[in-house]
């Protein structure tokens, strides 16, 4: 009878020391596993990071060549305006020049030559 007892408590313990080693293996496996989990998580967010950043250059560089050409065709309308202002204001300007030296023209003549004379 007390190798029954005996063959029951060694198959008890047996049994119990089993799922100890069983529970510490799970325990190391979860451990490494969560530090690969770690490890893979920080090497994705860095490659999910960089191809963010590659896509942000490239959509930057896109807005960039949008805002350049809608630039250069909104010169292409402005610049023509802007020189005919220009000119205009140079036209008036040697306008107002020229008028003044025909006035000091006129005054040299004096009033014997009136300027009726002259408009036909």
């Amino acid at each position: 009878m007390a190798r029954k007892i005996e063959k029951a408590m060694y198959n008890y313990l047996q049994r119990k020391w089993l799922a100890l080693q069983n529970n510490k293996a799970i325990f190391i496996q979860s451990v490494y596993r969560g530090h690969l989990a770690r490890v893979y998580m920080h090497w994705w967010r860095n490659e999910a990071n960089t191809h963010a950043l590659d896509i942000q250059r490239v959509w930057r560089g896109k807005i960039g060549r949008d805002d350049a050409e809608k630039f250069q065709a909104a010169m292409f309308l402005i610049v023509p305006e802007l020189q005919r202002i220009v000119r205009g204001v140079q036209g008036r300007v040697k306008r107002d020049a020229l008028i003044v030296e025909m006035e000091n023209a006129w005054k040299w003549l004096g009033p014997s030559m009136p300027r009726v004379a002259f408009h036909r």
